[in-house]
């Protein structure tokens, strides 16, 4: 990973807003998306540029093929 050199505060600061505004434009286009029903809602949040977003849709992904796993077994060990 390459760290960046920036001349000063200002420009550290002009490039997290960018970041910031970036972000916010990828989310209202995923919003979008998901409420016109072109990509379901686990995909939301993977297919976005940001790391820690791609992490939580992974974890969504995660959690709901485990509640799956979970009902899946549970019809088969029902007690009668």
């Amino acid at each position: 990973m390459t760290k960046r050199n920036f001349a000063s505060l200002d420009d550290v600061r002009i490039e997290k807003d960018k970041s910031r505004r970036q972000i916010s434009q990828e989310v209202a286009t995923l919003k979008e998306d998901v409420a016109d029903g072109i990509i379901a809602p686990e995909t939301f949040f993977m297919r976005s540029s940001n790391r820690f977003m791609n992490y939580v849709g992974y974890a969504m992904s995660a959690y709901k093929a485990l509640k799956k796993a979970q009902g899946l077994m549970g019809s088969f060990f029902k007690k009668r």
